[in-house]
């Protein structure tokens, strides 16, 4: 049997680490037989923010120090984000892990099961 995968989108880790959370360890204490995945382009997402003016580099950068030391499973997707989420959680039944709105609400309407991180670092 497959093991249960939660795939993370970047809305929820920029979200985390500005509110001074690791949403990865948040997901591990709170859901512990779940595999956390991520995209290639999730990485190029936070590259992006981590090399630009823009007020979510310093999260971005905590973000990428995290990742590059972690073992977590990065697939090689070149896919846009949300399009490679959407179609994983359907297709391999994934839970995700979004703060993005828009995102979330599509995700729901699909029948996936929808985490977010709240301010207080938890998981709901």
């Amino acid at each position: 049997m497959e093991a249960k995968e939660v795939l993370v989108d970047t809305s929820s880790i920029l979200f985390g680490f500005a509110s001074k959370r690791n949403v990865f360890e948040a997901l591990e204490e709170s859901m512990p037989e779940y595999v956390q995945v991520i995209s290639r382009g999730v990485v190029r997402e936070l590259e992006k923010f981590s090399n630009s003016r823009l007020k979510r580099r310093p999260e971005a950068t905590v973000a990428l120090a995290y990742i590059t030391r972690s073992d977590l499973h990065i697939d090689d997707s070149s896919e846009h984000v949300d399009s490679w989420i959407e179609k994983r959680a359907e297709r391999k039944r994934s839970a995700v892990c979004t703060n993005d709105i828009k995102l979330k609400r599509g995700l729901k309407a699909a029948g996936v099961e929808v985490f977010s991180i709240a301010r207080s670092g938890r998981i709901r």
